[in-house]
């Protein structure tokens, strides 16, 4: 009866895929995890022995379940239902008749509501909404572990790693960790891992392949200490899984045309949301609209609901309990470290809710501790709640693990904001200028290189800044500062306002 409710939760997930902790905790939430994880294996084993033809249906690795697409169809309608949805499939498990029970409400409400009215678009809206409609299936990335390891310590470290590998990559499609390269790689690029031992270090190589050549897109490789929490600390750690992210992404890239898979349109919306330009958001939320209505679209709805009114001062109500509202829809879906660490940044800065921002930004290191928005998000927190030098550490591991990302020079910001905050002025004034360096355009950068450099008593370099920074805000004027309504809230908050002189 379990497998039967396995195959049920699958057949009715997005994409047809759940991990494996959250299909344990719906089937066998009564029972230990151990105990749990053995009754999975044992429930995936059954269900491929009862039918032979399944094994080509459902699929593992060692994180995820989940049905081919190609070899599954399930089909929905609009009629209300007069039947209870799984009426015969009785599983005594609470959590499992609480989803069960979540289902079928969602499928009265889905009958019941009336057809929805598609909003108003500009042709050419419209016509990126139809090249959305039929853009390529997304790609795949195929994580595989190239020879024997030496020993279990050496294969329990190369196990971490890929795991890591996967967690992030699963932000630009679906990634499997293979033993062996799959003949069946259409469509799929591959990070090949190779390791030996160095003394008390692993020495580890990625090597990025793909295309029908099986060309070398990219390698990297780094010395990691064998201790697991000193791997978990160590910078060439950030910098490779950064490295690695950043070359899968420039692969995406280039291989897609007009139009692209969903995982890269999504990066390219986020990136754009961080630009400060108003018509480069606009198109950001245009683009996130054609997106499926999943968490991970929704938390970086909410997020440019939260720049709206950080950059153009929109903190009108409405505003932000959209944005609060979609953030919240967002965490109900399936555990994504992203999710969480936006979620978090939209509780703090919208609500003020720094508990809830701290509770959620450590639930986002708990999924994924190399994720460069997780630590930016506990970085975050820490600032608001006057814990600086753990601020200024975490945003110092975000901006590692951010290297290669296009929209970089978001993290030489926030690195410098927290270097604000355990008041090493000059340490922030280089961050805020490799942040502009990497995007002339951006206005936060400019803006605290001006009030810096006015505050360490450098007018001249001040002026210089200024008159870069009034091409893109005509009314700017070193009185600017004092306007409580300007953003430079770090400066506002740490008191170093009344400092800056202004004539």
């Amino acid at each position: 009866m379990k497998e039967r409710g396995l195959i049920s939760i699958l057949a009715l997930s997005r994409d047809q895929r759940r991990s494996r902790d959250y299909l344990q905790d719906k089937l066998w939430s009564t029972k230990e995890a151990t105990q749990a994880q053995t009754s999975l294996r044992r429930a995936l084993s059954n269900i491929r022995k009862t039918d032979p033809a399944l094994e080509d249906v459902i699929c593992a690795d060692r994180a995820d379940v989940w049905l081919r697409p190609a070899r599954w169809c399930v089909e929905t309608t609009r009629d209300p239902p007069d039947v209870e949805l799984l009426e015969n499939l009785r599983i005594r498990d609470p959590e499992f008749e609480s989803w069960r029970r979540d289902q079928q409400a969602r499928l009265v409400d889905s009958a019941r509501a009336p057809p929805r009215q598609a909003p108003y678009m500009a042709p050419f809206m419209t016509a990126y909404m139809t090249r959305a409609e039929q853009a390529e299936p997304e790609r795949r990335f195929d994580i595989v572990m190239i020879g024997a390891p030496a020993s279990d310590k050496e294969r329990f470290a190369r196990e971490y790693l890929a795991c890591i590998l996967q967690r992030r990559l699963r932000e630009l499609g679906p990634t499997t960790i293979c033993e062996e390269p799959r003949l069946d790689a259409t469509n799929a690029e591959r990070i090949e891992l190779r390791s030996h031992i160095e003394g008390r270090n692993l020495v580890v190589l990625l090597r990025l392949v793909g295309g029908h050549l099986r060309a070398c897109h990219w390698s990297g490789h780094a010395t990691l200490p064998f201790a697991l929490t000193a791997m978990q600390a160590s910078d060439q750690l950030s910098t490779l899984v950064a490295q690695a992210f950043a070359a899968s992404l420039a692969v995406l890239r280039s291989a897609s045309g007009a139009p692209s898979p969903p995982g890269l349109r999504l990066q390219t919306a986020s990136q754009l949301l961080f630009s400060g330009a108003r018509d480069k958001i606009d198109s950001a939320e245009t683009m996130l609209c054609t997106l499926p209505d999943v968490g991970i679209s929704r938390a970086w709805r909410a997020f440019g609901r939260l720049t709206r009114a950080i950059e153009f001062q929109q903190f009108d109500t409405d505003l932000a309990i959209e944005g609060l509202q979609l953030a919240n829809d967002a965490l109900t879906d399936t555990p994504n470290a992203t999710v969480s660490a936006l979620a978090a940044i939209v509780a703090m800065k919208l609500d003020g809710d720094i508990d809830l921002g701290f509770h959620l930004a450590q639930s986002a290191i708990a999924v994924d501790d190399q994720n460069p928005y997780a630590l930016n998000a506990l970085s975050q927190a820490h600032f608001f709640r006057g814990t600086f030098t753990e601020g200024f550490e975490q945003a110092r591991r975000a901006r590692l693990a951010a290297i290669g990302l296009p929209n970089n020079y978001y993290w030489d910001m926030q690195a410098c904001l927290s270097a604000l905050g355990v008041g090493n002025i000059d340490a922030a004034i280089g961050y805020a200028r490799d942040s502009y360096l990497r995007w002339p355009r951006c206005r936060p950068p400019l803006r605290y290189l001006v009030a810096l450099h006015q505050l360490s008593g450098d007018t001249e370099t001040a002026a210089t800044y200024a008159e870069q920074l009034r091409r893109m805000e005509p009314d700017f004027t070193l009185r600017s500062l004092s306007d409580p309504a300007y953003p430079v809230e770090t400066l506002r908050r740490l008191g170093l306002l009344e400092a800056v002189q202004t004539p």
